[in-house]
């Protein structure tokens, strides 16, 4: 999951022990990681003063990096967003790192990976 809304009312300490979390740094994502991270779980929170697209945008690369076809775990299947929507920049992106749908949700979108 890639959090990119400094606001999103998004569960974040309740999904982080089940997948790998990447939030921008809000005073509460900073509390969020440091209990989370005393308890092992892996919640990254990145710097970004960007709008919520050009976060994405920024952090993408670094998380299919640890999360992708070259991470020493098997590669994700899909990446939840929160706080960013499908422009065609964001598609793009996505599709050059091997997700081909993108499914709109109430709070940003899933991107697939090709099967």
């Amino acid at each position: 999951m890639i959090v990119v809304a400094r606001d999103a009312a998004v569960p974040i300490d309740d999904v982080a022990p089940t997948v790998a979390v990447w939030a921008v740094r809000t005073p509460e994502t900073e509390m969020i990681a440091a209990n989370a991270w005393q308890a092992g779980i892996d919640l990254t929170v990145f710097d970004s003063a960007a709008e919520p697209e050009a976060t994405l945008l920024e952090i993408v690369d670094e998380v299919a990096l640890h999360h992708g076809d070259h991470s020493s775990g098997a590669p994700v299947s899909a990446i939840r967003v929160v706080g960013a929507t499908v422009s065609s920049a964001v598609q793009e992106r996505f599709e050059s790192l091997g997700f081909s749908r993108l499914d709109p949700t109430p709070d940003g979108f899933v991107a697939h990976r090709a099967r």
